[in-house]
């Protein structure tokens, strides 16, 4: 996850996100959880972005529950369906 947790249970942008990606895209990852935002995200690594911790949790909980298939985005999040998971190759 890269991003902040408010007290209300939202999650902001933090400075740098698209330096964190590919840092974390280079040491191998392939999902990053992180708030909604227009940042590019580097080729090869999915974004799942959730507005607040209810949908980073479900998205966590789901991934851990279908580790190496595939991940549905939570009903509360509008996103574009299905994502590989995984952490590199």
């Amino acid at each position: 996850m890269i991003g902040e947790v408010g007290l209300a249970g939202d999650i902001r942008r933090v400075n740098g996100m698209a330096r964190r990606l590919s840092e974390a895209a280079r040491q191998g990852f392939t999902i990053a959880l992180v708030p909604p935002s227009d940042d590019p995200v580097p080729p090869g690594m999915h974004a799942l972005r959730a507005s607040t911790i209810v949908a980073a949790l479900q998205y966590m909980v789901d991934i851990a529950d279908h580790r190496g298939t595939t991940l549905a985005t939570p009903p509360s999040h509008s996103g574009t369906g299905h994502v590989p998971l995984g952490r590199g190759t």
